[in-house]
């Protein structure tokens, strides 16, 4: 059976109150999806969204954990990023999500 189980994502923003994108050359996403498995989380980059979809079965605890870790790598993500989130303004949104 596909499809079973538990979906979300997070929707990366150089600027999230106007909704402007990180410029693509950063590769914002696909870098955050591999610094959470440096944290030992498995996500799924989809451009600067970044998709979780653990078990049905997980426990508090867990989720815990999972955003725990989520925001060890988003903390890593912002330290590498360029002053500017998209290489123009000076400002770094990588501390900043749409969901």
């Amino acid at each position: 059976m596909r499809g079973v189980g538990l979906l979300g994502a997070i929707e990366l923003a150089a600027e999230p109150a106007a909704r402007r994108a990180f410029d693509p050359a950063l590769k914002a996403g696909a870098r955050l999806a591999q610094l959470a498995q440096e944290q030992g989380l498995i996500v799924r980059a989809m451009g600067d969204t970044i998709a979780f979809c653990p078990p049905l079965i997980i426990t508090e605890a867990q989720i815990d954990e999972l955003f725990a870790r989520f925001a060890r790598a988003m903390a890593a993500l912002e330290r590498e990023l360029p002053a500017s989130g998209n290489g123009s303004d000076g400002s770094n949104g990588a501390n900043q999500a749409a969901a």
